[in-house]
């Protein structure tokens, strides 16, 4: 007999018996490692992406929105809080309007003139003269609009965007700036904007569908005298943090904090601009009013200097006071309005409450979720594994759960070192450890025989393990007998492996079999035998198990070499 074999050696001869299972296994091995990989580093490389496209393109930081509009003396006073470092103004309303023969939601914007002298610098970064140029643009295809009727749409639309065409805008939100109703726009270009990264979607509007189809960028002229209905602002060093970081966050919260301490005076001061515009309009009237009055004071004067004025003039000195009564009424209707004018609501916006940003930041993290939970699957495979075949990992080196499932009553037999025949019966419950069985199985063996289960050592060979439709492990007459057994045509089938004389691994080197209970048997053993095995009529010679005066045996491990658990254990 030969002597033993390094782990080595039984690793190499147990990869060229199944050279092909081998190579499958390490490819897809490889290929869940690359799966794996690429889900692990999907959404840190999205937050990656996105944060170089946002500091390129100069996306805002803060969005600020008031129910009575902005200035560019309120603009200025934003500018003015510490932290801030460059602030524009912007007009946003919402439209039904048909564009390529069907009508859609979209959203009309202010174009910055900044636009038109910017250029792009690849794909994700554009370059301006103009500080205060945020929500960069990219120019995809087009020209610029020039005109008050030319406009540029959205790249990245699911409509077909054709340059050339036209979006006649219909009915306006409420709220809206109503300018625009009617207006027929010439798309004269795309662009590409930081403001919608989320390309599925646009955000959400009161109109149509409730989703947003396209967006529209128009020039100042379009929308006449409208104020600003929003303030886009960048804060001091938020560009140095990724975004949505705990120091971009940080950096970003604290600017809020300080324009939020600044609404009330900002809602003061918007409100007094408000009143002042409405109160000049009022002296305006007035000033018109007395001039009318004047004027019709003389007209009075040269009627009472006529003996008998004619019906003419009576009657255009009486329209001409009628006019001035309504005047009258008109200027203190002005200033009623206009010293009724509240304090409007200004809200504090961060990125968070886009709609497009906050999905698109969604969707990074829903791939951190996918990746975590796909971590789990090797714990699901072996956890399955652990209940379908029930082999502890503890002491075996096997990466399953250490209970022993569905264990039910067993008998084993096995021969003695004095030649003796015992047969056992051991009662081993399902929830027994491996320590538990064995420990049971040895008590019931007896006194004489606690040393052989003991000695891995011994000239004797292993036990038999029989049960239908259990498995089960419990220790031979000198070794560690692992039984597979389940209900075939009949017969109890089991896997039968041991570890005899000297206590070898199972693979190449100890006996393996396949053995029916009931006398009728297909065995197969390899290597050098180390051990011999009578239970039940069934005797193992060789290199044939023999059962019933029937014998066949084979000498070759493949087929079902890896078929046998290897956890047999080295003294």
């Amino acid at each position: 007999m030969r002597g033993h074999g390094s782990f080595g050696t039984i690793v190499r001869r147990d990869i060229r018996a199944t050279l092909g299972r081998f190579l499958a296994i390490v490819g897809i091995v490889a290929l869940g490692c690359g799966f794996l990989a690429g889900l692990t580093m999907g959404g840190p490389d999205m937050r990656a992406a996105a944060d170089r496209y946002y500091d390129g393109t100069h996306l805002w930081d803060l969005r600020l929105v008031s129910t009575l509009g902005f200035s560019d003396d309120d603009a200025r006073r934003v500018a003015a809080v510490d932290g801030v470092d460059a602030v524009m103004p912007s007009i946003a309303t919402d439209a039904m309007a048909r564009i390529g023969g069907r009508q859609q939601a979209v959203r009309v914007s202010l174009l910055p003139e900044a636009a038109a002298w910017s250029h792009a610098d690849g794909d994700a970064a554009v370059s301006s003269d103009d500080g205060d140029y945020l929500n960069r643009l990219i120019l995809r295809d087009g020209r610029w609009p020039r005109a008050a009727d030319e406009a540029v749409a959205l790249a990245d639309a699911h409509d077909d965007v054709r340059i050339g065409g036209t979006a006649r805008i219909g009915s306006v939100a409420e709220g809206g700036d109503t300018s625009i109703d009617g207006r027929r726009l010439t798309i004269v270009g795309t662009v590409s904007s930081p403001n919608y990264p989320y390309t599925v979607s646009f955000g959400t509007t009161t109109l149509g569908t409730g989703q947003l189809d396209q967006v529209l960028y128009v020039p100042r002229d379009t929308f006449g005298d409208t104020p600003y209905t929003e303030l886009y602002l960048t804060v001091d060093g938020a560009r140095g943090e990724q975004d949505s970081s705990d120091g971009y966050r940080n950096t970003v919260d604290a600017v809020a904090d300080r324009i939020r301490d600044q609404v009330p005076r900002l809602a003061t001061a918007r409100r007094d601009d408000l009143r002042d515009q409405a109160m000049a309009q009022v002296e305006a009237m007035r000033a018109q009013l007395e001039r009318t009055t004047t004027q019709l004071a003389a007209a009075q004067a040269a009627q009472a200097a006529q003996q008998q004025p004619s019906p003419q003039s009576a009657q255009a000195l009486q329209a001409a006071q009628d006019q001035a009564a309504q005047a009258q009424a008109r200027i203190d209707e002005a200033t009623r309005q206009a010293e009724s004018i509240a304090k409007p609501d200004i809200v504090v916006l961060d990125r968070t409450a886009s709609e497009s940003h906050a999905t698109y930041r969604a969707d990074s993290e829903r791939m951190d979720s996918i990746a975590a939970l796909c971590q789990l699957l090797p714990v699901v495979v072996m956890n399955a594994y652990a209940i379908i075949y029930a082999v502890p990992p503890i002491p075996f080196p096997l990466p399953v759960s250490p209970a022993l499932g569905a264990l039910g009553v067993m008998s084993a037999a096995g021969r003695s070192r004095n030649g003796r025949h015992v047969l056992i019966r051991p009662r081993i419950r399902a929830a027994d450890s491996v320590t538990t069985a064995l420990d049971r199985l040895q008590r019931e063996r007896g006194g004489d025989q606690r040393g052989d289960q003991h000695d891995h050592r011994s000239d004797r060979g292993t036990g038999l393990v029989e049960h239908p439709g259990h498995a089960g492990l419990l220790a031979g007459g000198g070794g560690v007998v692992a039984g597979v057994l389940d209900g075939l045509a009949g017969h109890d089938l089991g896997v039968v492996a041991g570890c005899g004389r000297r206590g070898l691994e199972v693979l190449g080197h100890d006996l393996a079999g396949l053995a029916a209970g009931d006398g009728h048997a297909v065995g197969l053993a390899f290597g050098e035998l180390a051990g011999q095995v009578d239970a039940h009529g069934l005797s193992l010679r060789g290199l044939g198990l023999c059962g019933s005066g029937r014998c066949i045996g084979c000498d070759t491990p493949r087929g079902v070499a890896n078929l046998v658990p290897k956890f047999c254990r080295l003294p």
